[in-house]
């Protein structure tokens, strides 16, 4: 199946474009995996934070991230870390990344996520990017240069693996 990706700010998605995104992360994220925690949050909403959208040829959302920029210490606070293995003051974030149940096993999963690190560099050109992936997720990130920089921390009941990848 072909994919084809949409990129833009909150708020410059209609309400039904919010609604469906919403709706892939709620059933992902708090139906799916039992997560029952605020799956919205200010970040969503901030002008610099792009939404990625993966929809397949009948323009159904498939799959979502979301790519922002944050203070090293900020990334180094939410995992649990003392630092972060950079000399950045900023990192590039990738997160919220899920595909429907229907469309995993058929590459969108790594599709979606080399385009939101064509993204991300190509916005945030020179800095490192971070990810804090689900534990059980870790090889799937280490194939696109991810490395493990800290110990898993159980983040809303899900095991969580901090992890970079170096500048471009």
């Amino acid at each position: 199946m072909s994919y084809f990706f949409a990129v833009s700010p909150l708020s410059a998605l209609s309400a039904l474009e919010v609604h469906n995104l919403y709706k892939l992360r709620v059933d992902v994220f708090v139906h799916e995996q039992r997560c029952p925690y605020a799956e919205i949050d200010d970040i969503d909403a901030l002008d610099s934070t792009a939404h990625m959208q993966a929809f397949d040829s009948n323009k159904v959302l498939r799959g979502t991230a979301r790519v922002y920029a944050v203070d090293t210490a900020t990334f180094a606070r939410e995992c649990g870390l003392e630092s972060v293995p950079t000399d950045s003051a900023q990192v590039a974030e990738i997160g919220r990344v899920c595909v429907d149940l229907e469309s995993r096993n058929t590459g969108l999963g790594k599709e979606l996520m080399e385009q939101a690190l064509r993204l991300a560099e190509e916005t945030y050109p020179g800095l490192p990017i971070v990810i804090t992936a689900q534990a059980h997720l870790g090889d799937f990130y280490s194939q696109f240069g991810f490395t493990r920089i800290g110990e898993d921390f159980d983040w809303d009941g899900i095991m969580h693996t901090p992890m970079l990848r170096a500048a471009a």
